[in-house]
């Protein structure tokens, strides 16, 4: 590490290398990094962004505590980018303004006006920031990375980065902090392009000698490239849940969905197609699944409903248009020259390199019309500018993905869970602030391992070498040791030719600001800068040392890259052993999770009778998710009987029952608790864990139907009403005797007669033509007449409670028991609440005439 000799601490703030220095400075021996190419100019703030040499990075004895001065003094609003043309009239590549529909924010063109110049750096930087206009770019400047023009605004904005300099907006941080501000600024939505330095200065020399001796022109800043791309679906996942970026484009004319969706940090990549209905259904169960951290959209097939949904749910939503997103003929082109799977170009669409495709992909792209793999083309373009195709597509694991609600594949043997569900019976997020506290996801979970989570998540949303040394790098090492046991001698010299034993080697990185009294160094020591209360200097002896020093860590980090790329090869070179014990232990860690949860206090083991006649009967159950919710853990047990149990069975003797339940009670009496108390029952037993009853009995269940609350979609255009009849009528359309549903207040959206008669023919429908179990709570107590009599469809039951006569209060005994009650007690309720008497009593008045 490049070091300065110093005497003694203090903590003054860096000046410019121009500024004088008081009598009050301290002497300093020092070495430093260079980073340009070396000249005898000083560096300026202005020499900083223009990337020329500047004395002060390249002689070994001096070097700068930062980029430049901070210029905490100068907010915001006092800078402006510059006055360069292409910045004033901001277009893209195609000469486009913003404002445009076909407006690409992804690139801008930049074309200097006469009269305009950029140093070397600078256009270093503006090639780069062209292709990516869309980035927050992170430019590499020896030990530090700098944001220039709109990107140092963001940076002064969000990461609280001191400007440099007093001319164009231009800030940065030392390169051990990138993982900080990147970090930071893609939570924040941003995409972050970081540029590194391909070459030191001393390569960047001995390249142009090279290029002088060919005649050629030689460069005067050190080559740079934009190695990594981070956005909010390709950063490192911060905890375990998994990160999918979602590509979706549809066939509008046939009313085909087609999805590719890839988890970058595992390799795993899923496409494939289907009829999406109405209301996008089988779009809401894949996104309430996966919650991707990105989505892209093809701008030119998908839908409005697509796109409101996806920008609703989403909150990083992309729809590219003019020909930005991929698609089909893009993929197979890319595909085919590529070489991702073994070949060079093809040729042609279907032989040569299609014949080495991955199967999912060769299924997909034989499709008509090939929806899947134009979602998959999507999917290829964002690997290709994110810088991580090459790395990601040769290994990936590539899958058919099949909807839950599917005729085939994995649809067909799975319990169907939908977007609508999962949301309803909070599995993943509670409906309070979206966090996982009370939910089944959180009731259940009992992983130990990142990779056992996200495969415990998968589930609940889809209920089915030898030591060997490196010579070259212990031959850089211990060089660089001898070089570092030179520059202890040398500063052991210098201790005791100045009868100090404070001075020692200094980092710029690392400094301590020390201080001391002054002092003047004999003429063989030469100046090189100064700060308040410091004064650095160097020797010949530490200049030739400091050199040697570089020259080491440079061979030192060249060995060990080149043995890190070798140690990943040959761990590629096993990767799918390495996949498969990673999927082997993960699908371990869930059945051990679900273990411990169904080990604890109250749990029992579902039984299951195929070949019965649908029916669910759970004795003294509970909501698991409010009952871990309450600090107590103490639920009141109730039974839920639909359908007669068969011989054997369990579940008690009392004949036949209805499958179909028509709920009543009070307002915040309990039903809605209940009514997912059997959802949530069902979704465990059938995920395979032990439930939370004394014992519970069933037949297979092949989806879960949930209409509860009331939801609309603004953005999307749907009023509660319109939400309420699209739920209901997927419900009808869908549901099978061997379905469970669930219908919560349905017809509140609209008049009162209007509702009734609407729950009315819902309620028809379901117990007498799909004869399927469902729960069905309303506060429309004519619906209870028609079945008070005893009958093999449909039967009454309640949420008792206790009304005092005198003072009008209500006491909830939460009990799920037989019977209607022909009383809503709305009217008593907000004495619960405490809502104010004149309202209170008007509205209690008003519930008793007639």
């Amino acid at each position: 590490m490049d070091r300065f000799l110093k005497k003694s601490p203090g903590g003054a703030a860096a000046t410019p290398p121009s500024q004088s220095s008081g009598p009050g400075n301290k002497r300093v021996l020092a070495s430093s990094d260079s980073d340009e190419v070396p000249s005898s100019k000083k560096r300026t703030p202005s020499a900083l962004s223009s990337g020329q040499p500047s004395q002060s990075r390249v002689q070994p004895a001096l070097t700068h505590d930062a980029p430049a001065v901070p210029m905490a003094a100068l907010g915001e609003q006092a800078r402006q980018v510059s006055d360069l043309g292409f910045l004033r009239d901001k277009r893209d590549a195609q000469g486009r303004r913003e404002g445009d529909p076909n407006f690409d924010p992804t690139t801008m063109l930049v074309k200097l006006a006469k009269g305009e110049k950029l140093t070397p750096a600078m256009e270093q930087y503006w090639n780069i920031k062209k292709d990516h206009a869309d980035m927050v770019i992170f430019f590499k400047m020896g030990k530090f990375y700098e944001l220039f023009e709109e990107d140092a605004l963001l940076g002064h904005r969000e990461l609280d980065l001191a400007f440099m300099g007093k001319d164009a907006p231009h800030c940065g941080f030392p390169e051990a902090a990138l993982p900080k501000y990147a970090e930071k600024l893609v939570a924040l939505g941003h995409k972050v392009g970081v540029v590194e330095q391909m070459e030191t200065p001393a390569q960047l020399e001995e390249r142009n000698k090279k290029r002088k001796e060919a005649g050629q022109r030689v460069d005067k800043a050190v080559r740079r490239e934009i190695c990594s791309v981070l956005t909010q679906g390709t950063a490192p996942p911060q905890g375990a849940q998994a990160k999918y970026v979602l590509f979706v484009c549809e066939d509008l004319p046939s009313k085909t969905l087609g999805v590719c969706f890839v988890d970058v940090a595992t390799g795993c990549v899923s496409l494939g197609q289907c009829p999406e209905e109405d209301g996008c259904q089988k779009l809401r169960t894949l996104v309430a699944q996966l919650q991707p951290a990105e989505a892209i959209l093809d701008g030119e097939s998908t839908s409005r409903e697509a796109r409101a949904l996806l920008q609703q749910a989403v909150a990083s939503t992309a729809v590219l248009g003019d020909g930005r997103y991929g698609g089909a003929a893009f993929a197979r082109k890319a595909l085919d020259e590529g070489g991702y799977f073994g070949g060079g170009a093809a040729g042609g669409a279907g032989g040569g390199a299609a014949g080495e495709w991955p199967a999912a992909l060769q299924a997909a792209a034989a499709l008509s019309p090939p929806v899947a793999f134009g979602a998959f083309g999507g999917c290829l373009r964002y690997l290709q500018r994110t810088l991580l195709d090459r790395q990601l597509l040769p290994r990936a694991e590539f899958a058919q993905w099949f909807p839950t609600d599917g005729e085939g594949g994995e649809g067909a043997a799975t319990l169907v869970v939908d977007g609508k569900t999962l949301q309803n019976l909070e599995v993943f997020a509670n409906s309070t602030d979206g966090g996982t506290k009370g939910t089944l996801f959180a009731a259940i979970d009992r992983t130990c391992t990142p990779f056992g989570k996200r495969e415990l998540r998968r589930w609940a949303g889809r209920v089915v070498p030898k030591e060997r040394a490196n010579d070259e790098y212990d031959a850089a090492r211990r060089r660089l040791l001898e070089v570092d046991a030179g520059l202890q001698q040398e500063l052991s010299r210098w201790r005791r030719e100045l009868r100090d034993s404070s001075i020692e080697l200094w980092t710029p990185s690392v400094a301590n600001g020390q201080t001391t009294e002054p002092f003047q160094l004999a003429e063989f020591a030469q100046q090189m800068s100064s700060k308040k209360g410091t004064k650095r200097f160097w020797t010949a002896e530490l200049r030739e040392l400091a050199g040697e020093h570089l020259e080491a860590k440079a061979a030192e980090e060249a060995a060990l890259a080149a043995a890190a790329k070798q140690l990943f090869a040959r761990f590629s070179a096993q990767y799918a052993i390495w996949r498969n014990a990673v999927s082997c232990a993960a699908e371990l860690d869930c059945l051990l999770s679900l273990a411990r949860a169904s080990s604890a206090a109250g749990m029992c083991r579902p039984a299951f009778v195929a070949e019965a006649e649908p029916f669910l009967h759970i004795q003294q159950g509970v909501n698991l998710c409010v009952q871990s919710a309450l600090s107590d853990g103490q639920c009141i047990p109730n039974d839920i009987r639909m359908g007669p149990a068969p011989d054997g069975a369990g579940g008690g003797g009392e004949g036949d029952a209805a499958r179909f339940l028509l709920v009543t009670g009070p307002n915040m009496g309990g039903k809605s608790t209940v009514l997912r108390q059997a959802c949530l029952t069902v979704l465990m037993a059938h995920l395979g864990c032990w439930v939370a009853a004394e014992a519970c009995s069933l037949s297979p269940v092949d989806r879960i139907f949930t209409r509860v609350g009331a939801n609309d979609a603004i953005m999307a255009g749907l009023s509660t009403f319109r939400v309420e009849l699209e739920e209901t009528s997927l419900i009808l359309k869908h549901a099978t005797a061997r379905s469970l549903v669930i219908l919560d207040e349905l017809g509140r959206g609209t008049a009162t007669f209007d509702g009734m008669a609407i729950a009315h023919g819902t309620l028809r429908h379901l117990a007498l033509e799909t004869r399927c179990r469902c729960l069905f709570a309303t506060h429309y107590h004519a619906l209870s007449r028609e079945f008070e009599r005893a009958n093999p469809h449909v039967a009454l039951f309640h949420m008792a409670c206790a009304v005092d006569e005198g003072s009008r209060a209500v006491t909830f005994l939460y009990r799920f028991q037989p019977g209607a009650c022909n009383r809503s007690h709305g009217a008593l309720s907000p004495r619960r609440r405490r809502l104010p008497a004149p309202p209170r009593d008007d509205g209690g008045a008003s519930s008793q005439r007639p």
